[in-house]
Formats: C-alpha cells, sequence, structure tokens
C-alpha cells in the first residue's frame, strides 16, 4: 500500500508540472505571436469545425445534433441525421458561440502542407480575414472534381482510414428508437443485436428508409435549397464481440455482384468473396485475432474511392483495391451481416457517408464535367469540409502558398 500510495503521489505531482509547463511554454508562444487564439465565425468546415451553431435534441431519439446558425434563423425544422425524424423544432434555438482554435503559426515555415491537412490562410476575398479549410491539391498537380470524388493527374485520390474517418458523416446510428435493421434469428436487446446461430446462416439487414439512395444532404445545413447527389461510398462501423467456432460475415451490393467479407475469429482468417467466389484470403494480424478472440472489438468496413477496406481496432486488416461502386437501384439490401455457428453481439452499429465534393459545373446541373485545373508550383487546392456552401478553389482558383497563415491545432 506504501508502494501504491507513493506512486500515485509521484504521477499526481508530474502531471501537474506538465501542465504547468504547458501553460508556461502555451503563454510564451501566444506573447511571441507563434500562436494565436480565433473564432470560427462560419459553417464552411462544418462539421469538422463549427461556426455559430443551435444545438438540436431529436424529439424521438434524443440524439443531439447542430444545425448552422443562419440556416436555424430561417428553417422552421431539421430532420434527425441519427433517425430521420423531420419535425424537430428550431423555434426560439439559442444560437451558441463557434468553436475556438488556436493557430500554430510555424507550422509550415518548413515545409508545404500535405494533402487532407486543414489550413489557416488569409482571404483572397475580404482583406483581413482568415479562413480555414482543407489541402486537396499540392504544387504543380493536375486537379479535378468528377462525380463527387477528388482526382489528381488523372488519377483518384484514396484517404487513408483517419481521413475517412474525419470527413465521413453519419448516415444512421442503431438504438431502441431508430432501428432500421431487420432479420430473422436476431434479437435487440441491452441496445446491442444478438445472435445465437448454428449450422445455417442467419442474416441482419439494413434498410434506408423507403429504400432511397443516400445522399449528400446534412442536417447542418437545415432548410437549404439545392441539387442533392447520391453518394456510393459508405462506411459500416460496429462493436463487435463472438463467441464460438464458426464465421461472422458483412456482405454489400456493388454493381450486380454481391460482395462478402468473411471472419473466422477461431481460425483467424479474413476472406473477400464476389457471390461464391473467394477472391483473396489472409491470416489477421496477431493483435487482432487476439482482440477478436478476447473482448469486444471495433470493426470497420469501408468502400471508399474505388477500394475496399476493413480495419479491426483502427488497424487496417485489408485492402482491395478497384471495387465497384456500392449499388443501390436493387432488391437486395445495401448492407447486411451474419453469423453462422456463432453467438454474436453487435453494438454501436453505424452507417456513414462519404464526402461528396462537387464540383461548381455538377452543382450548377451542366452535363460537362469541371475542366481540370493545374496549379502552379507555389499553389494548393483548397476546399471546405461542408462543401455545398463552401466559398473555396471552386470559385476563386488555386491558391498562392504565401497566403498561408497556418495550421488549426488540435484538427484533423
Amino acid at each position: 500500500m506504501k508502494t501504491s500510495f507513493t506512486t500515485s503521489i509521484a504521477a499526481v505531482a508530474k502531471l501537474a508540472i506538465g501542465t504547468f509547463v504547458l501553460a508556461i511554454l502555451l503563454r510564451t508562444w501566444l506573447e511571441m505571436g507563434l500562436v494565436e487564439p480565433v473564432t470560427v465565425a462560419g459553417s464552411s468546415m462544418a462539421p469538422t469545425l463549427l461556426g455559430p451553431h443551435a444545438s438540436v435534441q431529436c424529439e424521438r431519439c434524443q440524439n443531439g445534433f447542430d444545425v448552422g446558425a443562419e440556416f436555424a434563423a430561417v428553417a422552421d425544422e431539421a430532420e434527425c441525421p441519427q433517425c430521420g425524424f423531420q419535425k424537430n423544432s428550431l423555434a426560439e434555438l439559442p444560437v451558441n458561440r463557434g468553436d475556438r482554435l488556436l493557430i500554430d503559426r510555424t507550422a509550415f515555415t518548413y515545409r508545404i502542407p500535405e494533402r487532407w491537412e486543414p489550413v489557416v490562410f488569409a482571404s483572397p476575398m475580404e482583406e483581413g480575414g482568415l479562413v480555414v479549410k482543407r489541402v486537396v491539391g499540392l504544387p504543380g498537380e493536375t486537379i479535378q472534381l468528377r462525380d463527387g470524388e477528388l482526382w489528381t493527374n488523372g488519377r483518384l485520390a484514396k484517404k487513408p482510414l483517419a481521413t475517412q474517418r474525419t470527413l465521413r458523416s453519419l448516415v444512421h446510428k442503431e438504438t431502441a428508437a431508430a432501428n432500421r435493421w431487420r432479420g430473422s434469428g436476431w434479437t435487440w436487446r441491452n441496445n446491442s443485436w444478438n445472435c445465437e446461430s448454428e449450422t445455417d446462416w442467419q442474416w441482419l439487414s439494413y434498410e434506408h428508409p423507403g429504400k432511397k439512395p443516400i445522399t449528400d444532404d446534412s442536417a447542418h445545413n437545415a432548410g437549404l435549397t439545392r441539387r442533392l447527389f447520391e453518394v456510393r461510398d459508405l462506411c459500416l462501423s460496429m462493436r463487435l464481440q463472438t463467441t464460438g467456432n464458426g464465421d461472422f460475415a458483412i456482405r454489400m451490393n456493388a454493381d450486380e455482384k454481391v460482395l462478402e467479407i468473411k471472419l473466422n475469429p477461431s481460425a483467424g482468417t479474413l476472406e473477400y468473396l464476389a457471390g461464391e467466389k473467394i477472391l483473396s484470403r489472409k491470416e489477421l494480424s496477431t493483435e487482432a485475432l487476439r482482440n477478436l478472440q478476447n473482448r469486444e472489438v471495433q470493426l470497420e468496413l469501408s468502400f471508399c474511392d474505388q477500394q475496399l477496406l476493413v480495419a479491426i481496432e483502427g488497424r487496417v486488416e485489408f485492402i482491395q483495391e478497384k471495387v465497384a461502386e456500392v449499388e443501390f437501384h436493387d432488391p437486395r439490401p445495401l448492407f447486411s451481416v451474419g453469423a453462422r455457428n456463432l453467438s454474436v453481439t453487435l453494438c454501436d452499429l453505424q452507417v456513414y457517408r462519404d464526402i461528396y465534393y462537387a464540383s461548381r459545373e455538377e452543382s450548377q446541373g451542366f452535363k460537362e464535367p469541371m475542366v481540370p485545373v493545374t496549379l502552379g508550383e507555389r499553389d494548393i487546392f483548397v476546399l471546405g469540409d461542408n462543401v455545398p456552401i463552401s466559398l473555396d478553389s471552386r470559385h476563386w482558383g488555386p491558391l498562392p502558398l504565401r497566403f498561408l497563415v497556418g495550421r488549426p491545432l488540435g484538427v484533423r
């Protein structure tokens, strides 16, 4: 006990000293102008960064979500992004201040920004103003936005898992009040789907409301009238726990094929199938195998940028390139999960969509695609995360590097 008490005192003292030193450093950086505090004033980077906004609690499922203040002021109601309830009143909601952030003015002293990195720069349109956007095009590259995707030098730009997580938007989270998954052999209890499967497969399928396509609509932009785009880059995330020696599978529709990822937790294998044909088989990493066999794990599967990705506890276990888009115009379910000879518990079952990079030409309904833009050796191309309302390089062209001010600290 004495050793434990001494260790606790040392840990607290170490934390206190570290906090004190950090506070001194931060104050010094602020006084030197190396770090600058600012308040986000607009919604062009939502939901990554929020400007003034109203916080809404869904009347049906009690989920909380935000609506930009400029939209809450003119719209009467907002649709919940979790359960789809459309009658959430926006009347007389208080407006919250925009996010506070710190700008690291030294971030690009010795380097240029990386793709997908958020940056702060002097506004090309407003003297003295500062703007936050995300870098998508680098010096010397040829950039094109087509069918919601980013193309660089004629190749599709592929987002790593961390970037996918940052830019994706929630389509649905399964709860008792917002229930879209259906299947025989599965029961809903304790806020999770449970299955005790035997020799036959037991399937649980996602049903999107009205079997309509998923679009790039956003609750943050409530009431905004614009052209909506169908989004086929999707992600499925869940907490998974299994017991037994059988298989767990996820099925997706792509063109006219049913693609499937099959996991065998006891054997530590992952198979990728098209129909009944096994296209790829691999051994899971030692870490993934240990986690699957001993505890609940986060399992993510994404169709994004024409690649299929599977991750367990944030570690990418499988990537398949050049995968066809998910197909919605089909009587079969969009996603299904199944179990055979396995006891399964699924919770935090969530469907996400990827960001849709609409060009100005697409947004205005032109048939001609965006004309590719070749950047100069000292130019970058930037876009806002809230694509439908963002003013960015689609409107005022490439951004010269000399406009850069720094990087927002703590923002991905």
